[in-house]
């Protein structure tokens, strides 16, 4: 039940075209909600290349983001079709 291996592994079987295994392989790690601040920014960016936008916009949750990350987060928000929450994190990117 490690994520990191486990986010690891559900990109490979991604890659090598197995969308049913991955997607069983993201379904634990996204269960196992991990706490780790990087180890949820890598998942969200595996999840956000296989088409799952929400669970990829829960792993962002209460993480600190760059400026870079922040952009990323309000595409997803808009990919998702929440508008509003789309426009949040770019009010905080530095200038």
């Amino acid at each position: 039940d490690d994520p990191v291996f486990l986010g690891n592994l559900a990109w490979v079987l991604h890659r090598a075209g197995d969308t049913a295994g991955s997607n069983r392989v993201l379904d634990r790690v996204v269960e196992l909600n991990p706490r780790t601040e990087q180890v949820r920014k890598n998942l969200a960016g595996v999840l956000e290349v296989v088409g799952r936008t929400k669970d990829a916009l829960k792993m962002f949750e209460g993480v600190t983001l760059t400026a870079d990350e922040r952009f990323r987060l309000a595409g997803l928000s808009s990919d998702a079709q929440r508008y509003h929450p789309a426009a949040h994190p770019c009010r905080h990117v530095p200038t």
